[in-house]
């Protein structure tokens, strides 16, 4: 029975140790998560309080309160959603399809600000990587939200 028993511990070994990363990689995800609605809301804010960038103003002066108002959205919207208990997993993806939104506006402003007056074009790296981050997390979180599916009785 040694065998049998060492065997055995080695199994409850190994469960424990993918129990622990799994839990570390979901903490971490989360983490990011609050990263991303704290900068639409802060963001969202300092945009409708200072304006927007003068970039994109000149285009239109309508982007600073559409973007701030979305990322502001956006940033709040995703809170809500993590700071429910159980999270709130549609609140969640709205408050992300909001924040992809304003990466997305910003980045296409940035663009065409480029194009017309000569706008330095790094502000869209900035706001592309944003959008595929988020882009990562929508998909984690269609993953997690088929898992929790599957494991309802």
């Amino acid at each position: 029975m040694p065998d049998e028993d060492d065997a055995l511990q080695r199994h409850v070994e190994a469960v424990e140790a993918v129990t622990a990363q799994a839990t570390w990689e979901n903490t971490n995800r989360i983490g990011l998560l609050w990263v991303h609605a704290g900068i639409g809301i802060v963001g969202g804010v300092l945009i409708l309080a200072r304006g927007g960038s003068t970039a994109l103003n000149e285009l239109n002066a309508a982007w600073g309160p559409i973007t701030g108002w979305v990322a502001l959205m956006g940033g709040l919207m995703l809170a809500d959603g993590l700071s429910h208990d159980p999270r709130s997993v549609p609140r969640e993806a709205t408050g992300l399809f909001a924040m992809l939104a304003w990466d997305l506006i910003m980045g296409v402003g940035f663009i065409i600000a480029a194009a017309e007056n000569g706008t330095q074009p790094y502000p869209v790296a900035i706001y592309g990587g944003l959008a595929l981050l988020i882009l990562v997390h929508l998909f984690t979180l269609r993953k997690v939200r088929k898992a929790k599916r599957r494991t309802r009785p």
